[in-house]
């Protein structure tokens, strides 16, 4: 027994010590294979890293690859086990993929006419699908620049273009260029991410975005030259606009559009180029060029921004739908019909955003404050100047939507600020003169908010937040509406709704929410061609609300001795400009001063026009309006002198006034509403 058991034990001995062997054997041939795939998978991990900027600009220089023959064949990685494929079908498909998910379905380059190489030229960038007049135009302009000895290679990522082959025209040309061919639909930051990451552009190589309905002259160059200096600024000038009558406008104006904008490729590709902005997964027209610079800036860039009448944009109408596409995609963020399994692109942009490096190294803290915009348009404008403060103060960047409520739906989206359905609306629900020409939208009315150009529920802008703050309108004791408390540092995307009447939300980025409200173009014409003579004779703006009854709120109209006090506090002998919401009820109010003062009332026009105008006036007196204190808030007049009464303070709060306003006390508050007002809107736009 003793023998038996001695034998039996040396063959398990045996064959444990064999299956260890083989085990051994087994793990030194899978850590060889798991090193191949590693290999291979993590080189193309690396080409396709926007952070690996040597990968990007030259694949065939990757030291994962060095000695390699590309005949090889390589074991990969599938969901069904493992497949064989050779390096040269890898380096194949890499080569044509320039962005995730971004096929190049072709390229083809002719820099025959360019003496040497591309080193030292300039790179021109422009995406574009059937843009047929322009693009000849500036083709044209262009073969003259190389004719007249400027080195430029012109780049043009085109979304299959039926209205003229792009590659006929250039080869009849003397322009270098790099053609890149992608399947539609058309999406401008696609494109030209194709082109910041191209391997034909050298790493320290200058890049100029222009946009294909661009006019410049030769000058331009050397300038692009002198003011670009990677790693420390770009160049993005102010330029005019042609309107359809070719008249130039605009010129005089900081415009919001970045169609032309210099930059060292180096600069691009450390902040992700167009792939890590907001507007990646964008298209419809405009906004990515301006996202683009304000991440340059956000990288500690400096902007380089004067006028420049060299450049000019040419005139074009757009699609009725605003698309390029009728049926492309659009933001996943508003296709409100997957429910849950809506992907979260802001907040993936916001992941990209975050994890981009800045220049100095410095993390990019970047939320995206989206607020949800609601009654009339002065609290959509406290709304508005709140997010970019907000914003601003946490180094990220606003959002703007139109919010989309209706009498089906309002009962998912109200909230403790909502009262009705058509606050939601454009202009809160107040009905707006229409006057041919002006705008009639928030969205035309203020283009360099860059209002995305669909609309989207409240509910949708709550849930998709990583933070909702909710600013509730609460009166204390005092009756004084108590400032908002600091929001603290905020991340990921953030959600305001409420009023944000405080200063204290948006008085230290004035400059920028002066600029961000600039009307458009039409509406200062307008106003300088109806008003001009007015505005230089130095008015003294008064603002009287007398109210309709569609009002939350019971507006309080002072009497007519604190009227007469305010006057007498603004200096000058100027007229008194006066708007309001019931004209005829104004002329009767104001003809018991009797004391012969020159009164100009303002009709037929949009509150918006109301608005601006006032704002442009010397001085201004008001009591209880928020359009009123956008006017006085919009006033850049340095020795302006702004009279509001104290119940604005009361209803609006104790930090709503601007420092500096004059606060005049009066002793025999009025309501004037049974006298004068609070008539059906429909009547006061009839009297009117």
């Amino acid at each position: 027994m003793d023998t038996l058991t001695v034998i039996v034990g040396l063959v398990l001995a045996v064959l444990i010590l064999g299956l260890l062997a083989y085990a051994w054997m087994v793990r030194g041939q899978l850590r060889r294979l798991h090193s191949q795939v590693a290999e291979m998978t993590g080189w193309i991990s690396s080409l396709d890293d926007s952070k690996s900027k040597q990968s990007q600009s030259n694949p065939a220089k990757s030291p994962l690859v060095q000695g390699l023959d590309p005949r090889e064949f390589m074991l990969v990685d599938s969901t069904h086990g493992f497949y064989s494929v050779s390096l040269q079908d890898v380096f194949d498909d890499l080569e044509s993929r320039f962005i995730k998910h971004d096929l190049v379905l072709d390229r083809r380059r002719n820099l025959k006419h360019l003496e040497g190489d591309s080193q030292g030229a300039l790179h021109l960038l422009t995406t574009l699908w059937n843009f047929a007049g322009p693009l000849k135009l500036l083709a044209t302009q262009l073969s003259d620049h190389v004719k007249q000895g400027q080195r430029i290679v012109w780049h043009i990522a085109d979304f299959g273009s039926d209205d003229i082959s792009i590659e006929d025209l250039l080869e009849n040309s003397p322009i270098p260029y790099c053609l890149y061919l992608h399947e539609g639909p058309f999406s401008k930051p696609k494109g030209m991410q194709t082109l910041v990451e191209s391997p034909w552009i050298p790493d320290d190589a200058i890049i100029v975005c222009v946009d294909a309905d661009m006019s410049y002259s030769t000058e331009i160059y050397d300038r692009i030259r002198r003011e670009v200096v990677a790693g420390k600024q770009f160049y993005a000038p102010l330029m005019g606009y042609l309107n359809e009558a070719g008249e130039l406008y605009g010129i005089e104006h900081e415009s919001g559009g970045h169609g032309f904008l210099a930059v060292a490729k180096s600069d691009s590709q450390r902040i992700g180029g167009y792939a890590a902005g907001i507007y990646r997964y964008k298209f419809t027209w405009g906004g990515e060029e301006t996202d683009f610079a304000a991440r340059l800036e956000q990288a500690g860039l400096h902007k380089v921004r004067d006028i420049e009448p060299r450049i000019t944009a040419g005139h074009h109408k757009r699609p009725d739908t605003n698309r390029w596409y009728e049926t492309c995609t659009t933001n996943e963020f508003h296709d409100d019909h997957q429910g849950e399994t809506v992907k979260d692109t802001v907040e993936s942009d916001v992941a990209v955003m975050s994890a981009t490096p800045r220049l100095d190294s410095q993390p990019v803290e970047g939320p995206i404050i989206t607020p949800i915009l609601t009654h009339g348009l002065g609290n959509k404008l406290f709304q508005v100047a709140a997010a970019l403060g907000v914003a601003a103060q946490n180094k990220g960047l606003a959002r703007f939507v139109i919010c989309s409520v209706t009498a089906d739906n309002y009962e998912r989206n109200k909230s403790p600020l909502t009262a009705d359905w058509l606050d939601f609306e454009g202009f809160g629900g107040h009905g707006v003169v229409k006057v041919e020409g002006l705008p009639g939208s928030l969205a035309e009315l203020f283009p360099r908010l860059s209002f995305e150009a669909e609309t989207v529920e409240p509910r949708v802008l709550r849930k998709k937040a990583s933070k909702y703050l909710l600013e509730p309108y609460n009166v204390g004791k005092d009756g004084f509406y108590y400032e908002t408390q600091d929001f603290g540092p905020l991340s990921g995307n953030v959600t305001l709704e409420g009023y944000f009447f405080s200063h204290k939300h948006y008085s230290a980025r004035l400059p920028e929410i002066h600029d961000r409200l600039t009307p458009a173009e039409a509406v200062t014409r307008h106003i300088d061609q109806t008003f001009g003579e007015l505005i230089a004779r130095r008015p003294v703006a008064l603002h009287i609300r007398f109210g309709v009854k569609r009002d939350h709120y019971r507006p309080l109209v002072p009497s007519i001795n604190w009227y007469r006090k305010a006057l007498d506090t603004t200096p000058g002998d100027g007229p008194v400009l006066v708007c309001s919401d019931d004209v005829g009820a104004a002329r009767l109010f104001l003809s018991e001063l009797g004391d012969g003062r020159d009164f100009v009332f303002v009709e037929g026009q949009p509150q918006y026009v109301d608005m601006f105008l006032m704002s442009r006036c010397a001085h201004m007196v008001f009591s209880i309006s928020t359009l009123a204190a956008w006017a006085a808030i919009l006033n850049r007049s340095a020795d302006k002198v702004i009279v509001c009464h104290p119940h604005y303070r009361v209803k609006y709060g104790r930090a709503s006034p601007l420092p500096g306003w004059v606060v005049l006390a009066d002793n025999t508050e009025v309501f004037q509403s049974e006298k004068y007002g609070a008539r059906e809107e429909a009547e006061v736009a009839t009297a009117n």
